[in-house]
C-alpha cells in the first residue's frame, strides 16, 4: 500500500473540502488582489459533479448527446489585477474522463474574477487551450457569466458557446488541502533510458540516474481502484560524462488495482528538456519490490527507439516544505531549499534551526538577496541559499548596477514593487535548452530562469505568462460619414 498507514488513511479522505481561507497562510494584506485566497498558489481538485460533455446543443435538435464523468486536478497562482479584475493563471490542467477508454485531457489557460466594465456583480470567466486525447488542442471558454457564492470554483466552459454541435466541460472544483498532499522523492535506482530496445537490433542508451520530487493527491477509492493524481513532478536526469541536467516536468495519475493481489499503473504527461510534451504509460505490475511505488513507464511499450522512465519512490524522508502548497515546517524548522533554487515553487526540506553558528566568515547570498557570513548563519534567518560567495551589490533598477553588463534582479514574485531591492547580477549572454518556463516581470515568458537573466528580466512566477487580455469589443453599427454629421448638425 502505498506511503504505509498515513498515506492509507489518506487516501480515504475523499470528500473535497472547498474552502479557499487559511491553508496557506495569512491572507494578502488586500482581498481584492487575490479573492480566492490562494497565496502564492493553490492545487484544485475536481468535485464529483464534474462532466465531460459532447453532442447537440440549442438550437439544433439532433438527438446525440454523450455525458461522461472526469476528475483531476490543475493548479491556480495570481497573476494580474487590472480594471477591477483579478486573473489567475491555471495550470497543469491533469484531468481523466475514465468511462470506457480513458480519455486524458490536458492544457492551461486563464481563470479571471472581478467586476469587468464596471459591472455592479462579480462576474468570473475560464479560458483554456486543452488537449483532449489526440485531437489537436482547442480554446474553450466560459465567458463572462455571474460567480456564485461557492468558495470554489463552479463554471462551465466550452468550444462553441453551447451551440448545435459542442465539447462541453461542467467544472466544479475546489482547493486541496494541505494535508491531503503527499509528497513524494524517487529512490536510488530510478533511472531515464532512451534508445533502442527489442525487435530493434540498434544498441539501447545508457541508464541514467533520475531524482527529484512530486505529490500524489487522492482522486477516488471505489475497491479494487483507487486513483491518485500525479502532480509537481519536479526531476532531473543526471549525466555520468558531463555535469549537464535535463529537466523533467509534468503531472499524471497513479492507480493501485485489485485486493488480494494489489496491482499499479501510471500514465504521466510529462516535459523533457525542451522536447513537446509527451505521454508515458506502464503496464500494470505487481506492488512486490521495496518501494511502495515502482513501475516502469515508457512512450512506445518499450519497443524499439523508446524512453524508458524506472519510476521508484517512496513518501519523502523527514518533512518537505514549499512547493505549490506551500507546505510549512513546525515550529522550530525552517524550509531548506536546494541551493540556487530560490525561484518557483521548488519543494525544500524541513530542518532544525540551529541553537548556534560558528564565527567563521564563508560567505553566502541568500534567496533574500542579503549576504551572510555562512550558511548556518542564513539559516538562522530562515533563509535559503542562493549561491556560494557574497551578494552582488543590491538596487532599486538597473542604473544601480556599475558594470553595464549586469542588471537588478529581484527576487520572485516582487518585480521591485514598492521598496524592494535587488540584486545586481550578470547578464548572462545565453540559455542552455531545457525548458523549465518563467513568466518575466515584463509579461513575456521565457525558457527557464537563465533565458530570463540573459534578457535582463527579474521573474513574475513559474510557468508561462497568460495570455494578454482580448482588446475590448469594437463598437456595432453603422459608421456614419462626416455628411451624416454635418447634416445631423444642420438639423438641429
Amino acid at each position: 500500500m502505498v506511503g504505509g498507514a498515513r498515506a492509507h488513511a489518506r487516501l480515504l479522505v475523499l470528500p473535497v473540502v472547498c474552502s479557499l481561507a487559511g491553508l496557506l497562510g495569512p491572507a494578502p494584506a488586500s482581498a481584492a488582489t487575490d479573492p480566492l485566497d490562494i497565496g502564492g498558489g493553490a492545487i484544485f481538485r475536481l468535485e464529483p459533479d464534474s462532466r465531460y460533455q459532447q453532442g447537440c446543443f440549442a438550437p439544433c435538435m439532433c438527438p446525440i448527446m454523450e455525458q461522461k464523468n472526469v476528475r483531476g486536478t490543475f493548479e491556480l497562482r495570481p497573476s494580474a489585477e487590472e480594471d477591477g479584475v483579478t486573473r489567475y493563471a491555471v495550470e497543469d490542467v491533469n484531468w481523466t474522463v475514465p468511462e470506457g477508454t480513458p480519455l486524458r485531457i490536458v492544457g492551461d489557460g486563464t481563470y479571471s474574477i472581478g467586476s469587468p466594465d464596471a459591472l455592479p456583480a462579480v462576474q468570473h470567466r475560464l479560458e483554456l487551450d486543452l488537449r483532449v486525447g489526440g485531437a489537436p488542442v482547442q480554446h474553450f471558454d466560459s465567458g463572462w457569466v455571474p460567480a456564485t457564492e461557492s468558495k470554489g470554483i463552479a463554471i462551465s466552459v466550452s468550444v462553441n458557446g453551447m451551440y448545435c454541435w459542442d465539447t462541453v466541460l461542467v467544472i466544479e472544483s475546489g482547493r486541496v488541502p494541505d494535508e491531503e498532499i503527499s509528497p513524494y522523492s524517487l529512490a536510488p535506482g530510478s533511472t531515464f533510458q532512451r534508445g533502442c530496445f527489442d525487435p530493434c537490433a540498434c544498441p539501447a542508451g545508457a541508464e541514467l540516474q533520475l531524482r527529484g520530487t512530486f505529490s500524489l493527491v487522492p482522486l477516488m477509492a471505489s475497491l479494487p481502484l483507487t486513483e491518485l493524481a500525479v502532480v509537481d513532478v519536479r526531476w532531473e536526469v543526471l549525466s555520468d560524462s558531463t555535469s549537464s541536467r535535463i529537466p523533467i516536468t509534468g503531472f499524471g495519475v497513479y492507480q493501485m488495482l485489485g485486493d488480494a493481489i494489489p496491482q499499479q499503473r501510471v500514465a504521466l504527461d510529462l516535459v523533457v528538456g525542451a522536447e513537446p510534451r509527451s505521454h508515458f504509460r506502464s503496464d500494470a505490475a505487481m506492488m512486490s519490490g521495496p518501494f511502495p511505488i515502482d513501475v516502469v513507464a515508457s512512450l512506445k511499450g518499450i519497443s524499439c527507439l523508446d524512453t524508458v522512465l524506472h519510476v521508484a519512490a517512496q513518501e519523502a524522508t523527514g518533512e518537505v516544505c514549499g512547493g505549490v502548497a506551500g507546505l510549512s515546517c513546525a515550529e522550530g524548522e525552517r524550509c531548506e531549499l536546494p541551493p540556487g533554487q530560490c525561484c518557483c515553487d521548488r519543494l525544500g526540506a524541513c530542518v532544525p534551526l540551529p541553537d548556534a553558528c560558528p564565527t567563521v566568515w564563508d560567505p553566502v547570498c541568500g534567496c533574500d538577496g542579503a549576504t551572510y557570513g555562512n550558511e548556518c548563519e542564513a539559516g538562522m534567518a530562515l533563509v535559503s541559499v542562493a549561491h556560494g560567495g557574497p551578494c552582488g551589490d543590491s538596487c532599486l533598477v538597473a542604473d544601480d548596477c556599475a558594470a553595464p553588463e549586469q542588471y537588478c534582479r529581484h527576487a520572485p514574485g516582487t518585480c521591485g514593487a514598492g521598496d524592494s531591492t535587488g540584486e545586481c547580477v550578470p547578464l548572462t549572454g545565453g540559455a542552455p535548452g531545457v525548458s523549465d518556463p518563467v513568466c518575466g516581470c515584463d509579461g513575456v515568458t521565457y525558457g527557464n530562469q537563465l533565458a530570463a537573466d540573459s534578457a535582463g528580466v527579474s521573474i513574475h512566477h513559474s510557468g508561462r505568462c497568460p495570455p494578454p487580455p482580448p482588446p475590448p469589443p469594437r463598437p456595432t453599427g453603422r459608421r456614419l460619414d462626416p455628411r451624416d454629421r454635418s447634416l445631423g448638425g444642420a438639423e438641429r
